[in-house]
């Protein structure tokens, strides 16, 4: 009975430092990506870029999805759900990869 308690004791253990891990991970990832974006923003790429003058990542990928059927509405009918942060992403990706258009 002892080595029950010993082998639950040790799981738990076990079990604490993987969440943990994952976290660590997370946290890890979350700090990179924050740098990455930080360095964007000081070469002048960021999210308040006026769309009127570029064209982005994130256009792109909207109208390629949108010719499919693929909608805002329609992500978040499928799996529903009430905002799917699809715009946040678009001016992401916008502010990632975007080019000047020629009027």
């Amino acid at each position: 009975m002892e080595e029950w308690k010993l082998l639950i004791y040790f799981h738990g253990l076990l079990k604490n430092y993987s969440i943990y891990k994952q976290i660590k991970i997370m946290s890890d990832i979350r700090q990179e990506m924050d740098q990455v974006i930080n360095e964007l923003k000081t070469k002048g790429i960021h999210e308040t870029t006026n769309p009127n003058e570029t064209t982005g990542l994130g256009d792109i990928l909207e109208s390629t999805l949108t010719k499919f059927g693929i909608t805002q509405e329609r992500y978040k009918n499928w799996f529903g759900l009430e905002e799917c942060g699809c715009t946040e992403r678009k001016k992401w990706l916008n502010g990632l990869f975007s080019w000047h258009t020629k009027k």
